[in-house]
């Protein structure tokens, strides 16, 4: 999990140095002292670079959204797997010093079984709270369910 959840990471990471790197050559090959060219010597406003002058800025603001949408699923996903260590990590520690010594208790062993169950419970919980979308979907769910049962 922790390698599949780094690889995503890593992937919104790549995405978005190539965004930074794409808005920054439309931005340095949208020089305004191209704006016009010469037909017999006279100068004519060329109309396809001022528009793609506007079109950057609504690219920069494009892509200033798609950053900080990748910067809120990168603390998303940060934040799920600290979850997932914390609650699987002493687990299988526990495991690997039982193997070793048989000097823990039952109690404990299964306290952190169930710690690590809990993490099923705790994700739909998480991505509620992390995830606009999933708030919203869960609203309307609850909301045709008191149509249905409170009528």
């Amino acid at each position: 999990m922790i390698f599949l959840y780094t690889k995503v990471l890593w992937a919104i990471k790549q995405q978005s140095s190539i965004r930074l790197t794409r808005s920054s050559k439309l931005k340095a090959n949208n020089d305004k002292s191209n704006r016009f060219i010469y037909f017999n010597n006279s100068p004519q406003l060329n109309t396809s670079l001022v528009q793609d002058d506007l079109s950057l800025s609504d690219q920069q603001q494009v892509g200033r959204r798609e950053i900080s949408a990748e910067v809120r699923i990168t603390r998303s996903l940060a934040i799920v797997i600290g979850c997932f260590i914390c609650c699987w990590l002493p687990f299988f520690t526990l495991y690997i010093i039982r193997a070793v010594c048989r000097c823990l208790s039952y109690n404990a062993i299964e306290f952190f079984v169930w710690l690590g169950y809990s993490n099923s419970s705790i994700n739909p919980v998480l991505y509620a709270i992390l995830n606009k979308n999933f708030r919203l979907a869960f609203k309307n769910i609850f909301i045709s369910l008191k149509k249905i049962f409170f009528l």
